[in-house]
């Protein structure tokens, strides 16, 4: 329990009743809302909610256009007004015509409704007739805009009703407060949404570590990026994992289409927000380490061969972009494939890679069942060899929903000294610092932690750089305070997790007095993985034994010192090391319980 909430729970009775007063208002509010807006719905009308861009032109070849818009069309109660309301990104003196066509999903078919006026927002009511209506109900009718440039179409969407995903991450950093000073919050989440075919109902699915029961409540607000607004939906006890469902009206979709949405979870410690992510179709990454140890179902290949994957999510659900690298020679791996299994189990391939020399970059279009299986940890990755055709190495992919099969995001301790700095050869500093890097959930952003004894008046600087051990690289990212402790949210790219999982990140830290340019402190981030050599010897003395546990507890309770190899220190082998490897030893030495492993630290 953090020392913050310890001190909330032995606040005074009015301060908890303020707390109580907050939810209790929100709450009350929520259902007058929902009263409210329930009696100016259209639930008895159907809603057709879809996106219109350029893929779907040139009979679904597509025609390169990086427009895009959306519409909600409303038929109402006895079927005879459809009402259509349309939003674009095309320049009024660009366009050239816009309709509503004849024809099916990738055909091309004449003209049925005229949308007059094109400037966006179009809002226009078609009395339909039969024909035109039995048309709609068969998904045969599309819109589309033509402009100068693509006179033929610019962006097109089909008028049918289907699923369509969302997926997002929260954190501090998109938050609008207005509590300050504010303490700063480690904290994130991960969401999955989905707006159902008949655009009645939205599915949100949540996955977060605020630690319970300090959360005081999750909402829907309407608000873009940096603006603060209104509650729109409220989950009063929001336990991770959160499965909830919003029935929306057309205005909260006309939101949603503009990114005009965003969730927002409370806690007693940030009573304004913890966590915040807008409502958008977000790129998730998918990151772990290849090995030996992995394949023939956990009971391994002996291979001390090993790499990482990334498999990225398109923000709607519908693809992978897959990148593999691996230190197998070119021409030994004989095949690769990414499968649907749980840890410790075969299964089926799902996709075969089209070559497997790394790095390995494809595409994989998936379904909804494989999207449901990569968001569980129910995927990994294998490849083949001729000395071992049954796996010579293999991945789990972490989960993002709470279930028995999400694993681990990298995240390491970062031992930062004198020694690794001006490129090994040392600057001589009596200063000392350590480190804890985190890769979370999402992929999207790394959370860094750095504690140092260097005087505040002296503090020049302090970098994430990429280079290898004992090289000097360039900045890729800055701190934004130096203050002990530094504590930063990196929002990374795809080369960043690249050069995270090659070993290829360091920090470093800046001074005047000592090696302003090269460093007077450096640590070299994942150092030292793969370097385990007495499963559990936390303290590197050689052997596993209660030094291990006491000096465990030293690391995660009072700042101890960081273990020289956390392969060593993670006796469990989940490639983290904290609370559950000293706990794990306490169970071996006094309880007989199992005998600690070598971990990966995530690669």
């Amino acid at each position: 329990m953090k020392v913050s909430q310890v001190a909330i729970l032995s606040n005074s009775v009015i301060n908890n009743f303020r707390v109580f007063l907050f939810v209790a208002a929100v709450l009350f509010s929520s259902i007058i809302t929902f009263a409210v807006r329930s009696v100016a719905g259209v639930t008895d009308s159907t809603i057709f909610a879809f996106t219109l861009d350029g893929s779907q032109t040139n009979s679904c070849a597509g025609n390169g256009s990086d427009r895009s818009g959306f519409a909600v069309c409303v038929l109402n109660s006895d079927s005879s007004q459809l009402s259509i309301h349309i939003e674009h990104d095309i320049d009024i003196a660009d366009l050239i015509g816009g309709h509503v066509h004849f024809a099916p999903e990738c055909v091309s078919g004449s003209v049925v409704f005229p949308l007059g006026a094109l400037d966006s927002p179009i809002d226009i009511n078609w009395a339909i007739d039969a024909t035109n209506l039995q048309r709609l109900i068969d998904g045969e009718l599309y819109i589309n805009f033509h402009t100068l440039a693509n006179a033929t179409e610019e962006i097109r969407g089909q008028v049918v009703q289907r699923p369509i995903k969302f997926s997002f991450t929260l954190d501090e950093s998109q938050l609008n407060t207005t509590n300050f000073p504010r303490t700063f919050s480690h904290s994130n989440g991960v969401a999955l949404c989905e707006l159902n075919a008949s655009a009645d109902a939205f599915r949100i699915r949540l996955c977060h570590d605020v630690e319970p029961p300090f959360f005081t409540g999750l909402h829907v607000h309407s608000g873009a990026v940096g603006e603060t607004g209104d509650v729109l939906f409220f989950e009063l006890a929001p336990f991770s994992p959160v499965d909830i469902t919003w029935a929306p009206q057309k205005s909260d979709l006309i939101l949603l289409f503009t990114e005009g949405l965003y969730l927002n979870l409370h806690s007693d410690v940030h009573v304004d927000g913890e966590v915040r992510g807008q409502i958008v179709q977000e790129e998730l990454r998918f990151v772990f380490g290849i090995d030996g140890g992995q394949a023939k179902a956990g009971a391994g290949s002996g291979s001390d061969s090993k790499g990482f994957a990334i498999l990225t999510l398109s923000g709607d659900g519908k693809s992978v972009a897959v990148y593999v690298e691996h230190d197998l020679a070119a021409g030994v791996a004989t095949d690769g494939h990414i499968n649907f299994g749980t840890s410790g189990n075969v299964g089926p391939a799902l996709h075969s890679f089209a070559g497997s020399d790394s790095p390995i970059v494809e595409t994989w279009s998936i379904t909804d069942a494989e999207f449901e299986q990569l968001v569980a940890g129910q995927i990994y990755v294998e490849i083949e060899t001729l000395a071992n055709p049954t796996g010579e190495i293999r991945g789990q992919a972490p989960g993002v929903t709470d279930t028995s099969q999400a694993g681990e995001y990298p995240s390491c301790d970062v031992v930062i000294d004198a020694d690794q700095a001006n490129l090994c050869t040392g600057s001589g500093s009596s200063n000392t610092a350590s480190g804890f890097i985190e890769l979370k959930k999402g992929g999207r952003q790394l959370n860094i932690a750095i504690a140092h004894d260097i005087p505040d008046d002296s503090a020049l600087a302090g970098h994430i750089h990429t280079g290898p051990e004992c090289t000097e690289g360039p900045v890729a990212f800055a701190f934004t305070q130096m203050t002990d402790p530094i504590k930063e949210i990196w929002y990374v790219t795809d080369q960043d997790i690249i050069d995270l999982m090659r070993g290829e990140l360091y920090v470093n830290l800046h001074t005047p007095l000592l090696f302003a340019g090269v460093g007077e402190l450096r640590g070299q981030v994942l150092k030292n993985q793969g370097c385990c050599n007495t499963a559990g010897d936390a303290d590197n003395n050689g052997s596993y034994n209660i030094a291990d546990v006491t000096f465990g507890i030293a690391r995660i309770f009072a700042g101890g010192p960081a273990p020289f190899c956390q392969d060593e220190a993670d006796a469990n082998g989940d490639n983290s090391y904290n609370i559950a490897d000293v706990t794990y030893g306490i169970a071996r030495i006094f309880a007989s319980g199992l005998a600690p492993v070598c971990g990966n630290a995530g690669i």
